[in-house]
């Protein structure tokens, strides 16, 4: 490994200490090596008086040009590994925890049969840090409910419904014959004109349990309150839709869900589901991927694959545009 490259780890972890645990060097063997080329192109590259550490204005120009030449090899090696005809190549890509346990590994085996050469790793995280990360180009795609559209390219994958799942002893005197089984929702019971609906309003006096800001589910909870005008009970706000569905099952509260989750989980107790708009209300999941950047043509292949592979496996409805 280059100097060069140590000052770019440097940077990115924002200390030597950071950098030297990454890198598997030691501190003062990192210390040393940057300094050296500090000596050599005659700059202070950081500012170590500084905490936490940051580059000097010379420190930063040397930086970016570092950067800019990181990315036109990287360019370079996509461009090669297309002339190779897609036999060997990578693809980084993003998604939360129930994306990539329930929806990636459909994705993930249907590519890795068409193109066994080429590796395909995968991040877990909240929306936001993998938004950061497709816009640092630590990652080639993120599979999400939402994008920046000017920082942003993406295309639908398909379109889900969301339901409200209701512990049994919660459900209001007058309103159990509409509520749905499993059953009933995989059959697509719930995206049928008769199927029947219920108002929000009606649980009022039960406690909910939502999703924490930040999440997609959690701004269409707080959508469906505004426009019933109601002031939901939270007893819990979770990081996962899983755990708010468990949790439900066993009585603690109503929760929203997708007819995605109800699809590709079996659950251990019988919950129960509503529909609560006469409109189905729906979301779509998109894969994304940051404007401007050369997209390799084994990355182009993954985005065609997952879309097949999602629209077949029929989580719902595809969104053919």
């Amino acid at each position: 490994m280059k100097n060069s490259d140590y000052v770019l780890e440097v940077y990115k972890t924002g200390s030597f200490t950071a950098a030297s645990a990454k890198l598997y060097v030691s501190q003062p063997a990192l210390s040393t090596a940057v300094k050296k080329l500090e000596e050599e192109i005659g700059i202070e590259i950081f500012d170590r008086s500084a905490s936490p550490l940051r580059p000097t204005d010379a420190g930063m120009i040397y930086i970016n040009a570092l950067l800019a030449m990181q990315k036109i090899r990287i360019n370079m090696e996509n461009e090669l590994s297309d002339l190779a005809g897609l036999k060997t190549g990578h693809v980084s890509l993003g998604g939360a925890h129930f994306i990539a346990a329930y929806l990636m590994p459909e994705v993930l085996i249907a590519f890795a049969r068409q193109y066994p050469g080429i590796d395909v790793e995968v991040t877990e995280g909240s929306s936001m840090r993998l938004q950061e990360l497709l816009t640092e180009e630590k990652l080639d795609f993120v599979m999400d409910y939402a994008s920046n559209s000017e920082l942003f390219e993406s295309k639908p994958l398909f379109r889900e419904s969301i339901l409200l799942t209701v512990p049994e002893e919660m459900i209001p005197d007058g309103l159990r014959g509409a509520a749905m089984t499993r059953d009933d929702v995989l059959s697509g019971r719930h995206l049928k004109a008769d199927c029947p609906v219920v108002n929000i309003t009606s649980f009022r006096e039960a406690p909910f349990l939502l999703l924490k800001k930040g999440n997609d589910l959690h701004r269409q909870a707080m959508k469906i309150f505004r426009a019933a005008s109601l002031q939901p009970e939270v007893r819990l706000y979770l990081d996962q839709m899983m755990t708010a569905y468990n949790l439900s099952q066993r009585g603690m509260g109503i929760a929203f869900v997708t007819d995605t989750v109800v699809r590709h989980t079996v659950p251990e107790k019988t919950p129960l589901f509503f529909r609560i708009s006469e409109k189905s209300i729906t979301r779509t999941l998109y894969i994304t991927w940051k404007k401007k950047r050369y997209v390799p043509l084994a990355a182009q292949e993954f985005v065609r694959v997952a879309r097949e592979t999602l629209a077949e496996a029929g989580s719902v409805k595809e969104v053919t545009k």
